[in-house]
């Protein structure tokens, strides 16, 4: 279930759909599989002094119709 989504700090915006970009807004984020948001945080960070990225779960609700 794509619910997680992964904020830079590089960028000081939320990681696209796809990997593609950057989006101000987090209702335009990409939403990814726990284990690719965390796998993307942390080749983010990795061997960086300070976090450059954060996987988090989605905090917003999900719509169904």
């Amino acid at each position: 279930m794509a619910d997680w989504i992964v904020w830079s700090e590089e960028h000081e915006a939320w990681l696209g759909p796809n990997h593609q970009g950057y989006r101000g807004s987090i209702v335009a984020a990409g939403r990814y599989d726990e284990d690719i948001a965390k796998r993307i945080e942390r080749n983010a960070n990795y061997r960086a002094a300070l976090p450059q990225a954060v996987a988090m779960p989605d905090p917003l609700p999900r719509l169904t119709l």
